[in-house]
């Protein structure tokens, strides 16, 4: 039991951290975006 909700935890963790990191990319592409607008 207790092993299942260590399992949980974890893959809370993996999911917050897979958010993070799709939020940094999908801002990173904004400003990229951004940034070949502002050339042209």
């Amino acid at each position: 039991m207790k092993q299942m909700q260590n399992q949980k935890q974890r893959n809370k963790k993996l999911l917050n951290i897979y958010l993070r990191i799709y939020k940094l990319v999908q801002s990173v592409k904004q400003m990229k975006i951004c940034l070949i607008r502002n050339k042209y």
